[in-house]
């Protein structure tokens, strides 16, 4: 399934308003120097020159899909979100152009790695930094949803750390995202496959309904009880397909199986943030911590 955005819509307080305008990138030459691309990511690591300093200092490039290309409203996307979206928590963007046919934005340069890093070079996370990164990312959560944003693909790979799982937590990647009441969207099926990480998705979108803030908090709650249980609750060795199938036809495990001896209020809390049914998680992605913490903080 691929999702393709249709259709202009209304704030929630019912005044029109139509989509978005295009984002138009400079035409720049950058003083920017290519030093590294990171695997398997749209990273490139840059030292950028700044009027502040006579130095240099790392920055990230991602580099877009030509003008026009099926791929161009998702860069147009990410550069609308990140005009709406100024948090601590939140990565942010430094600047934007276009080379040769070709959008870039550059984002800032955060060394610590990934939290889906560290869950795969780590045997446990401890509970100081389950709590940490939690905070932190339901605290960006909640303000893009206070903004009107749902990033709709939360996951451990989007949430970036400046130095270490103790330190500044970013949630990045916004290309997704959909603007509630600026763009109403249609969610169709075509091509086999989705936008969004079959493991972290809520239920409700795999079944075209449209997104909400419930959707964030399901993703939420999962990154939550893989930090906790240093697995997902649906098996990723399967195929997206078994597990999307399962996420909709079957509540998650109780994190217990994965990882005894976890509070039952904790387990509880996950059991709720995972419902299949929107109405019945957290109302906050903050909501999901809220009277557990000092549990979190012991595991």
């Amino acid at each position: 399934m691929q999702w393709h955005s249709r259709k202009a819509g209304r704030f929630p307080s019912g005044r029109p308003r139509s989509a978005p305008s295009q984002v138009q990138p400079r035409q720049v030459k950058p003083p920017y120097s290519t030093r590294l691309t990171i695997p398997a990511t749209r990273l490139i690591v840059l030292k950028r020159k700044t009027p502040l300093s006579t130095g240099e200092r790392p920055c990230w490039a991602l580099p877009g899909n030509p003008i026009n290309s099926p791929s161009w409203e998702l860069f147009q996307q990410e550069q609308r979100t990140a005009e709406v979206l100024q948090h601590r928590n939140i990565v942010k963007a430094l600047d934007r152009g276009l080379r040769s046919g070709y959008p870039f934005t550059i984002i800032e340069f955060l060394g610590g790695g990934t939290l889906r890093d560290w869950l795969r070079t780590h045997d446990r996370l401890p509970g100081h930094d389950v709590l940490s990164i939690a905070s932190q990312l339901g605290d960006a959560i909640d303000y893009a949803h206070s903004r009107g944003v749902i990033h709709r693909d939360i996951k451990p790979g989007n949430v970036l750390f400046e130095s270490n799982p103790d330190g500044r937590v970013a949630l990045c990647d916004f290309g997704i995202a959909a603007i509630m009441g600026a763009v109403e969207r249609d969610i169709t099926a075509a091509g086999g496959e989705f936008s969004g990480s079959p493991g972290y998705i809520a239920p409700e979108l795999i079944k075209g309904f449209p997104p909400t803030p419930a959707a964030d908090v399901y993703s939420f709650g999962i990154v939550l009880y893989e930090m906790i249980a240093m697995t997902v609750p649906f098996d990723e060795n399967q195929s997206p397909l078994a597990i999307i199938t399962a996420k909709v036809q079957s509540d998650a495990p109780d994190v217990r199986q994965f990882k005894p001896g976890v509070d039952e209020r904790i387990a509880a809390r996950l059991a709720q943030s995972l419902s299949r049914e929107p109405a019945r998680r957290p109302g906050t992605a903050r909501a999901v911590l809220a009277g557990i913490e000092d549990l979190l903080r012991t595991l």
